[in-house]
């Protein structure tokens, strides 16, 4: 749903004109559950964004990262 919402804001803003300064560009990474090797990837290539949305639940709280998870092992 969140890579849904992402991609219809960026329909809208281009229909409005595109955004008001820099460039406008959507990212989907794969990996998230295994470490964020899509992510680590991204980052050593060197992409450098200005500023990025992260389509994770978060309350509708603002947040500067959101990463984790947790392994249990049940016998």
């Amino acid at each position: 749903a969140s890579i849904t919402a992402q991609v219809l804001a960026m329909a809208r803003i281009h229909a409005a004109g595109g955004p008001p300064r820099g460039t406008l560009a959507f990212v989907a990474t794969m990996g998230e559950e295994t470490f964020g090797i899509g992510s680590r990837h991204l980052v050593q290539s060197g992409y450098r964004p200005a500023g990025v949305i992260v389509g994770e639940p978060t309350e509708l709280r603002l947040v500067r990262v959101e990463c984790g998870n947790i392994r249990w092992r049940i016998h």
